[in-house]
């Protein structure tokens, strides 16, 4: 995303030193500001839109290519998983999957851990970052 906030910055600015903070350019115009689109979270609301799809596609023609590299994490069940995309096998899994894996991780609350014995009860016992063997997640 860094990218295109640069390319955006250079286009807004003509490619000089920018004269008002990205933080004033994505604010409403209602508060002063541009109204610019905040291209990271537009990118994750993307991203994590495709795991819905993916999880009520499960059966369908289009998910053969999805669940291929999905396969080696445990399909689209990793999607309810405390995974750590560390101690996963994301070998020749194309960047598209990996960067959903990761949106997922961080709007799910992954990224934290569970402190509540009633919720660590709860979590799918399969890719938990917190059962490993051999420092790979089962």
């Amino acid at each position: 995303m860094d990218a295109v906030n640069k390319i955006v910055a250079e286009f807004v600015w003509n490619s000089k030193k920018p004269k008002i903070k990205r933080d004033t350019l994505i604010r409403l115009k209602e508060k002063a500001g541009l109204d610019l689109p905040e291209y990271e979270s537009f990118a994750k609301s993307l991203l994590s839109a495709w795991v819905m799809r993916m999880k009520d596609g499960v059966n369908e023609d289009w998910m053969k290519i999805p669940s291929f590299y999905l396969e080696k994490v445990g399909g689209v069940l990793i999607f309810d998983c405390n995974y750590d995309l560390k101690l996963s096998e994301l070998n020749n899994m194309p960047v598209f999957y990996i960067d959903i894996l990761k949106t997922w991780a961080e709007t799910q609350g992954l990224e934290s851990n569970l402190q509540d014995q009633h919720k660590i009860r709860e979590v799918i016992i399969w890719n938990n970052k917190n059962i490993t063997i051999v420092g790979k997640s089962l």
